[in-house]
């Protein structure tokens, strides 16, 4: 950074925001996933809650570094992809300043082996990855919410 690489870094931001503080003055952008908007969905599905994330993408919102926030929505079917979900992450992210963009990235099933491999149940096995048509309907759904915020399906650079 110091001198003038744009540096990243991706994380769950599920840490305490003191330890989150040393890593911001050496990053010009944060990517960080929003799973689900529902504290107990998302931890039914994921093992933990999404207080201390969305606590925490909301300070650095605030905060004095000045770097930028991209939003990575992985969309998986029958978890994330309802109306409601998607509203309130809509309105989560209509009151911050700082999110660049908003990235749909479809679910897929590469972690299905690794879980083969050490001998665990994959609980997602039946869930199909959303097709072409799902994630252009809910990149338009949320463009309609978020017209100030750039919406893509995929990841890379906005």
């Amino acid at each position: 950074k110091m001198i003038g690489i744009n540096t990243a870094i991706e994380t769950s931001l599920q840490a305490e925001y003191k330890e989150i503080e040393k890593l911001l003055p050496w990053l010009d952008t944060i990517y960080v996933d929003i799973k689900h908007m529902n504290p107990v969905e998302h931890e039914m599905w994921t093992g933990i809650t999404n207080r201390e994330i969305l606590q925490n993408i909301r300070i650095i919102d605030q905060s004095e570094f000045p770097l930028a926030i991209v939003i990575r929505l992985p969309l998986v079917p029958g978890f994330n992809d309802g109306e409601d979900n998607l509203i309130e992450l809509a309105s989560f992210l209509n009151n911050l300043s700082r999110i660049r963009g908003l990235e749909i990235l479809p679910y897929h099933r590469l972690g299905s082996d690794t879980y083969s491999y050490l001998e665990r149940d994959y609980r997602c096995s039946a869930i199909l990855p959303p097709d072409q048509n799902t994630l252009e309907e809910t990149q338009s759904f949320l463009k309609g919410m978020l017209p100030n915020i750039t919406i893509k399906v995929g990841s890379g650079y906005l």
